[in-house]
């Protein structure tokens, strides 16, 4: 029986954030660091270059220095397609740790989009500043996770909201589930109903879960209260097996 050739050396990616329309591209030192210290290339080595508008390129490093690179670029590379399940995941905001292995495992599971949620039950209270900060460092760990998993575009991580904000600025009309262990209903008892869907809202509670009133208001607005068995779950291991098994169900996860 012939077997596949298997490609051991993954070529790496660099996201970068303008038009690849030029033959040669100037790094800065952030891009240039990240090159040098964390994938270890050298002048020669080849890499991907990725906007997330569609262009994602082969490459060259022309030169590389401590305080910025140059690269040219070779030839078009072909980007993997999104998933065919648009998913959305709305976050209940945790401690930093765990809410970072959430924003870069669900990236890497294709969610479309991630709104971190400051439910009754966060323990993580966030002023405007410290908004803005958490944003931006989410937005750096998800276009890490692209580089890693070979997704072109990052998700759009939104600002942190209110959780009544969250749920109203959901489209009418769309199928969207809540996770809480108090009930039998399961994800695959969903898809006994729902064959086939093309978008999914995934609402996931903080350590302390959703409290009863925000049950009662995602109740209210049209979510399927659902658990993923009979274990209670840590938050983030919650969220990574939603998306896992959402995008087995109805995307492009297979066995």
């Amino acid at each position: 029986m012939a077997t596949r050739k298997i490609n051991r050396k993954r070529i790496p990616r660099l996201f970068i954030e303008n038009k690849l329309t030029t033959r040669t591209v100037n790094l800065n030192a952030n891009q240039t660091h990240y090159l040098r210290q964390v994938l270890r290339l050298r002048s020669g080595d080849r890499l991907v270059l990725f906007n997330g508008l569609g262009d994602e390129k082969y490459a060259v490093i022309e030169t590389l220095t401590r305080t910025g690179s140059k690269v040219q670029i070779t030839g078009s590379a072909k980007a993997i397609p999104s998933s065919p399940l648009k998913l959305h995941l709305l976050q209940s905001i945790i401690k930093a740790e765990p809410m970072d292995l959430i924003i870069q495992k669900s990236v890497e599971l294709g969610v479309e989009s991630i709104s971190p949620v400051l439910s009754n039950f966060s323990v993580i209270r966030l002023d405007e500043n410290r908004k803005k900060r958490r944003l931006e460092h989410w937005q750096k760990i998800s276009r890490s996770a692209c580089e890693q998993s070979g997704r072109h575009c990052p998700p759009l991580i939104n600002v942190p909201q209110t959780f009544s904000k969250a749920l109203t600025a959901i489209p009418s009309n769309t199928t969207r589930i809540a996770l809480h262990p108090s009930t039998s209903n399961t994800l695959q008892d969903l898809s006994h109903t729902f064959d086939q869907l093309t978008e999914l809202h995934i609402l996931i509670g903080p350590e302390g879960g959703l409290s009863p009133s925000e049950l009662d208001e995602a109740n209210a607005t049209g979510f399927h209260i659902l658990s993923l068995g009979p274990r209670t779950l840590r938050t983030e291991t919650a969220a990574i097996a939603a998306c896992t098994l959402a995008q087995f169900l109805w995307g492009d996860l297979s066995v």
